[in-house]
């Protein structure tokens, strides 16, 4: 009897190119799991030398000889697998997930009739698979902390989402659609990934940069919907609000959507010119506040017409649309007929999925075109808005001091003073009995809001406060704010490339918790503005012949004009920790 029990020790997402396998064994005396001191001397020597290579995978697989009940035999084979485990465990090799399998005893590798036989059957095998990096995407694929979390509910039903870093989320029956433009029905399955300090956004691929531009951070997350495994967006006057946790709240904070690059990955950031709320009754719709009474006890103010004022543009509303997702060849099928797939060849059944595969790719495209005319559009309105809003501001002072001209301004006897001071006293007593009425109307409207929804989720963590949005569109969604530098005090970090693989360089500020992407020009990597003296860390990673190295440097901007890494080879695990430090 034997058994097979595979470790796998490499994330199921990397694409591996697999170099030569190691294969070692050690044996086992009669009857027992318990590892020999040469066998303990071989699983050392063999863990140093797998941490030294940029990231593996491990089978061991686990046998016995003949003697012994088939029961007996598995659960000897078992202990002698865990007991090769836990040595290498203690070594830094650390097991993460276990599969077994029975063999049986019908697949000896040697002889069980002779003592040689036996012994050479009393083993465990150690395959060690090397596993190197294709290239940079792959080796930042490989970085990337997936945690996701998934929540289902009725669609008919409202629910408000709790994730597990205190990310919440209100979402309203109906709120939802398919591409088809119809409402789903029966479960809907909510997906929140939730990155609030700078080790989550790095392992995510994630910046804090809008068009160049520097933001500070208040928490990222991505949020995706889907009903019988069809793709749900945000329906069309329908708005999910969205609380966002922080420990200290920062003015200026507003809503950013994320732009899809390659990939599926985040390419920028567009602001929605939202501003972050204080609480949920800011977000819900109340009833009309009643106005402040005004006193005026000095004087008695009388202006001529002068016409009315110049009107305010109108800033153009927020650019929802999202950029349609190319179609993926592998997911294109075709269904063919009874006789069609009798006596059509593989080919040609092929040619038409490749033909269906063909015509999906021109809709995405033609869409695509669509999709950027009209963000071209969006960016000329706001444009146009802008140079409106300067001739609005001169015809408005101009207005205004016309108005002021034409203002005469008439003191008032102590008299008329007593009377308006009356007046007001009573105004004030009326007002603030509205606004007790007000509040309470106010406050009932939030509590028949949270009634209607049930909860879903749990926290882990305990936040003092939060930013509330209306969230429109799914997808990654970004509470910021610009990081605005005075041209004085701004500087561009240039960063040597001495070679030609091509890396990964970022600039991170702990203290701002911002993360800028550094990119090549003319053959260096280039920072966007950055606020001089500030204490930041450079960091890169590349791959060079399958194995992966990273740089790390630590300096104040401004200090120096350039700055040159220097690579040393890591693996993902040591990356990571680093990434983690942050």
């Amino acid at each position: 009897m034997k058994k097979t029990v595979f470790l796998l020790l490499l994330l199921a997402s990397l694409h591996t190119q697999a170099q030569e396998d190691w294969k070692k064994s050690v044996y086992f005396d009669t009857d027992r799991h318990e590892l020999r001191a040469d066998a303990r001397q071989l699983l050392d020597e063999w863990c140093r030398q797998l941490l030294e290579l940029p990231d593996y995978a491990v089978e061991i697989e686990a046998h016995t000889d003949s003697r012994g009940s088939e029961t007996y035999n598995l659960q000897l084979a078992e202990r002698r697998a865990a007991s090769v485990s836990a040595c290498m465990a203690t070594q830094g090799v650390k097991v993460t997930k276990t599969t077994t399998k029975s063999l049986g005893e019908d697949q000896p590798a040697f002889d069980n009739d002779s003592d040689e036989g036996r012994q050479g059957n009393r083993r465990v095998d150690v395959v060690i698979r090397p596993v190197y990096f294709s290239g940079v995407d792959e080796l930042a694929n490989g970085l990337k902390r997936h945690n996701r979390q998934t929540y289902r509910f009725d669609a008919g039903k409202s629910v408000k989402v709790t994730a597990k870093s205190g990310t919440q989320l209100w979402v309203e029956a109906g709120s939802f659609t398919l591409p088809d433009g119809s409402s789903p029905k029966g479960n809907i399955e909510l997906s929140i990934e939730e990155s609030y300090d700078l080790p989550d956004m790095m392992l995510a691929g994630l910046h804090t940069t809008s068009k160049g531009k520097m933001l500070v951070s208040g928490g990222m997350i991505y949020v995706e919907a889907t009903a019988g495994g069809q793709p749900l967006t945000v329906k069309d006057g329908a708005a999910l609000q969205l609380a966002m946790p922080t420990n200290m709240r920062q003015e200026g904070m507003q809503l950013f959507y994320g732009a899809p690059g390659q990939g599926g990955n985040l390419n920028d950031w567009i602001s929605t010119q939202q501003m972050a709320a204080g609480s949920l009754k800011e977000r819900i719709k109340s009833p009309p506040q009643p106005p402040l009474p005004v006193m005026r006890t000095v004087a008695q103010v009388k202006t001529n017409y002068v016409g009315k004022a110049p009107k305010k543009p109108e800033r153009p509303g927020t650019f929802t649309r999202r950029e349609p997702t190319p179609p993926n060849r592998d997911k294109i099928k075709y269904e063919p007929g009874f006789f069609e797939r009798i006596f059509s060849s593989k080919t040609k059944l092929e040619g038409k999925r490749e033909a269906k595969y063909q015509v999906a790719l021109r809709r995405y495209e033609y869409r695509r075109e669509k999709y950027w005319d009209g963000y071209k559009s969006y960016e000329a309105a706001l444009q146009r808005y802008e140079q409106q809003l300067a001739d609005y501001q001169v015809a408005y002072n101009d207005w205004l001091d016309r108005r002021n001209a034409a203002t005469t301004t008439t003191q008032l006897s102590e008299e008329e003073k007593k009377r308006m001071m009356a007046q007001y006293e009573i105004d004030m007593k009326n007002f603030n009995l509205q606004m007790a009425a007000w509040e309470e109307a106010r406050n009932k409207r939030l509590q028949e809001f949270e009634n209607n929804f049930t909860a879903v989720g749990k926290t882990d963590a305990a936040s003092v406060d939060y930013y509330f949005y209306a969230v429109t569109r799914l997808g990654w969604i970004n509470c910021d704010l610009f990081y605005n530098i005075e041209p004085e005090d701004q500087t561009t970090l240039v960063i040597h490339d001495n070679d030609a693989a091509e890396e990964r360089v970022f600039v991170i500020f702990k203290e701002m918790k911002s993360i800028m992407p550094a990119t090549l020009v003319d053959g260096k990597y280039q920072s966007g503005k950055v606020p001089k003296k500030a204490a930041v860390k450079i960091i890169g990673y590349k791959v060079q012949e399958g194995k992966a190295y990273l740089a790390v440097h630590e300096t104040v901007a401004g200090e120096k004009d350039s700055y040159a890494l220097h690579y040393q080879p890591s693996s993902l695990k040591a990356i990571r920790k680093e990434l983690e430090m942050l």
